[in-house]
């Protein structure tokens, strides 16, 4: 049965083709680009995209082909190897851009923070805008944490704590993502009765139960679990939550930049995978 989900105003099937080789819906295995494109057709594609000679090109299918392999293996087992194969690109190629395998996941690491950041925004404009409901919202909210780009996120953000080379490649990145994120949620939501600080710690004990759920749809789930998080996270957490209009004011401001919002509006978002 064709399922679907709104995103960004565009209803998204899920019901895609199948990789032979692995057997895995296509649809699931979409990267964290904006060029998003199925595992297998990245492979078919790389003849005509080496002869470009791009170097732009040839860094996004690096970070591209790590997150994908990320998702499908896990941080631990995605080695250079791997990467080159599904790029068909060489060593040289890939150290000309990236001093070593850290290097490489850290940029594909900073690409899925702006890509999250984009997609809650993205989905906060349109609760602002009227587009949808609070109950969508909350719908939408728990479906967009199980899409590949979240499961990649992660995986790394693990492995992040215990690799110091890591650590400090995305410190800055990881510093302005909070901050991207705690601004999302004040500029979004206003909560009656508690100060801007006490809002604040309300909204990373949201992100906390989001990443806690996320954690366990990647290692199996129960049934009807994201239904049951996302209910409590409506009759507790949401109470007394009011959604911040949507003005004027608030498009033409720096909230989101307008590079950011120019990439919003381009941008091809992983399809969730439903359960």
């Amino acid at each position: 049965m064709k399922k679907t989900i709104k995103r960004n105003n565009v209803a998204l099937g899920t019901d895609g083709g199948t990789d032979e080789k692995s057997g895995t819906d296509l649809d699931v295995k979409m990267s964290a680009s904006s060029n998003s494109r199925p595992v297998g057709q990245l492979k078919k594609d790389t003849g005509k995209l080496l002869r470009r000679n791009d170097p732009e090109d040839t860094s996004r299918r690096l970070k591209r082909a790590t997150i994908e392999l990320i998702i499908e293996r896990g941080y631990g087992k995605t080695s250079l190897n791997p990467i080159l194969k599904l790029t068909g690109l060489s060593k040289g190629a890939l150290f000309h851009h990236f001093k070593s395998r850290d290097h490489l996941v850290a940029a594909a690491f900073t690409d899925l923070l702006e890509e999250t950041v984009i997609d809650f925004e993205g989905l906060g404009l349109r609760l602002r805008a009227g587009e949808i409901n609070l109950d969508e919202f909350l719908d939408e909210l728990c479906w967009l944490i199980s899409c590949d780009n979240f499961t990649a996120y992660m995986e790394i953000a693990v492995a992040v704590r215990v690799n110091p080379q890591l650590i400090e490649a995305i410190a800055d990145n990881i510093t302005r993502f909070r901050d991207s994120m705690e601004n999302f949620w004040l500029h979004t939501f206003t909560i009656d009765g508690l100060t801007i600080e006490e809002q604040g710690s309300r909204w990373l004990i949201v992100m906390n139960v989001l990443r806690g759920l996320a954690f366990q749809r990647s290692y199996g789930e129960r049934p009807g679990n994201t239904d049951r998080v996302r209910n409590e996270l409506g009759r507790s957490l949401f109470q007394n939550v009011h959604v911040n209009p949507l003005d004027e004011q608030v498009l033409t401001s720096d909230i989101l930049g307008a590079k950011q919002l120019q990439k919003h509006e381009n941008k091809t978002t992983l399809k969730p995978k439903r359960s």
